[in-house]
């Protein structure tokens, strides 16, 4: 069973070999001695072979997961505890240990063997439960124990002034929604107001990074906005004719979020992790802690309102306007015009804070940066992707209802019934990727291959339909065929209703369609979904914002 970053010990030894190959890498070539790297390898404990391999290692790939530890022999994991076992730890963490009235750490023990013996289990030892305790959410732990006031004095930020003296020392990122509708491309008929993410560098107030979707707010989201903010935008710019310098790029070293659930989610914790960069969350009801960011989302919904389809700040700046009857912009056509007015106008006016454009500040203090570019764009996001830990079968693996298979993965040496994680895009659930050991993901599909591609919201969305038609075996074609007979309706009544408007263009939109992208035999496909065939069996979509174009990268 391959050995992975989940488990808490390996991740450990992983980042104290971070640390010791960094600072090795740090010094001048001519310092770099055999002795220099054999009194790092006895500072952590390994040979000078080893920590010659691992120096290696991270040059080749400099991620966190290159260093984790492959023990010999038997592999760890192959006698793991029983989930009956493992579910009496936790409850008992919630329910017994994470109360006001802070029982001993040898209270807990004694509930947990109490509980395991009336459930015919081996109690465990006194190191277990230590190792599930560290494993809790640390800041909810000391909440629940001692207060609300005892956990911000040890987790809470203490002033709202902010010390840096670097771009990407600290990133802020958050989402609104734009004060301004958007209009289906075919239809020209008002959909809804659409969300943006934003991400901004504090100490040169640079907006490096942003991303417009019809969908709320997610892990998704935030994946997406640090994959446009950590690469270079050449591409990006010139794809929508546009000729202005965004000169932006390269790793944050922390981001600085609020306490939405998405900025919380697995996903996000473990790409920052694998990445190097620092999470730190602003303290609940205190926005004047994300100033920047909040000031940022003010100067863009002042810009906004200037366009047709605006909905204003309140009520009262609309009075009568009729934003719907109004709206004019395309979301493609908006997420342009939107990045004219960062790279165009916000990034080249004085800044009251600088006194100076954002754009000369930058450009002035780049040589302070250090870039850490990822070397591959859509591993950077597969990293950032939402996932589940499902157990590896003679069939493959199953996720959403559906299960999922392919070559590689049948001929992958990694022991069945191993527990993997296996990451997943929301806007086109027909492949998924196995992380078969760390850092290694092999891609993989529906096993059956008639399926059309689709969305996680349209697959709930067709439970939802079947639950209603009264069917009690929900199966996996019988999704598929829900899904197809909804995108048929949603093309004959597209001009009727604004939410089959809104599903046809946010489908659309996953598979990188707009209507001039459309040929005629895709416009009338006999399933209706218009998916073009080389999304179906092609390449990986190449992740750029929502907008998937079929391209490798």
């Amino acid at each position: 069973m391959a050995i992975r970053p989940d488990d808490v010990d390996v991740w450990e030894i992983a980042a104290m070999r971070e640390s010791a190959v960094r600072r090795l890498v740090a010094l001048p070539a001519s310092e770099r001695t055999r002795n220099a790297v054999a009194e790092e390898a006895e500072r952590i404990g390994v040979s000078t072979a080893t920590m010659f391999r691992l120096l290696a290692a991270w040059r080749s790939e400099p991620v966190r997961s290159t260093l984790v530890p492959v023990r010999r022999g038997p592999k760890r994991g192959l006698t793991r505890a029983p989930e009956a076992k493992r579910k009496i730890i936790r409850s008992s963490i919630e329910q017994f240990y994470a109360r006001r009235e802070a029982p001993r750490m040898s209270d807990l023990v004694d509930e947990i063997a109490a509980r395991c013996r009336a459930a015919d289990l081996v109690p465990p030892v006194w190191a277990t439960v230590k190792r599930y305790i560290s494993a809790y959410d640390q800041r909810r732990l000391l909440q629940k124990r001692e207060g609300r006031v005892a956990a911000d004095e040890v987790f809470a930020i203490t002033s709202g002034l902010v010390d840096v003296d670097r771009p990407l020392q600290r990133v802020q990122i958050d989402h609104t929604i734009a004060d301004v509708f958007v209009v289906d491309e075919d239809t020209r008929l008002p959909l809804r107001r659409p969300f943006l993410t934003l991400a901004i560098d504090v100490f040169t107030r640079m907006v490096i990074g942003f991303h417009l979707t019809m969908d709320h707010p997610s892990a998704l989201s935030v994946g997406l906005c640090l994959t446009q903010a950590v690469f270079e935008k050449g591409e990006w710019l010139n794809n929508r004719e546009i000729r202005h310098a965004w000169p932006c790029s390269g790793l944050p070293e922390l981001l600085h979020l609020d306490n939405a659930s998405e900025f919380h989610s697995r996903a996000l914790a473990r790409g920052c992790e694998e990445h190097g960069i620092n999470l730190e969350f602003r303290p609940k009801s205190t926005p004047h802690f994300g100033g920047h960011i909040e000031r940022l989302i003010g100067t863009t919904m002042g810009a906004l309102h200037l366009l047709p389809g605006t909905t204003k700040s309140s009520v009262w700046d609309k009075r009568d306007y009729d934003p719907e009857r109004h709206a004019a912009l395309t979301l493609r056509q908006l997420e342009r015009w939107i990045a004219l007015e960062i790279v165009g106008k916000y990034h080249n006016k004085i800044h009251s804070a600088l006194g100076r454009p954002p754009l000369a500040f930058w450009t002035e203090y780049a040589s302070a940066i250090d870039w850490r570019p990822p070397h591959d764009r859509t591993r950077f996001l597969l990293d950032f992707l939402p996932y589940e830990e499902r157990t590896l079968q003679k069939t493959g693996v199953q996720l959403l209802g559906f299960e999922y298979a392919s070559p590689q993965l049948r001929a992958h040496r990694v022991r069945r019934k191993t527990r993997l994680r296996v990451k997943y895009d929301p806007r086109d659930i027909s492949r998924v990727w196995v992380e078969v050991a760390p850092g290694t993901f092999i891609e993989s599909r529906w096993r059956q291959l008639g399926q059309p591609p689709m969305s996680k919201w349209e697959r709930e969305r067709a439970l939802k339909a079947l639950a209603v038609r009264g069917r009690g075996e929900r199966d996996a074609r019988a999704i598929g065929q829900a899904v197809l007979e909804q995108r048929a309706i949603e093309e004959a009544g597209v001009s009727l209703t604004r939410q089959a408007r809104l599903d046809r263009h946010k489908r659309l939109n996953a598979a990188g369609i707009s209507k001039g992208d459309q040929s005629p035999n895709q416009a009338s496909s006999s399933d209706g979904a218009g998916i073009p065939d080389e999304l179906i069996d092609g390449p990986l979509p190449y992740f750029e914002t929502e907008f998937l174009h079929g391209r490798r990268r």
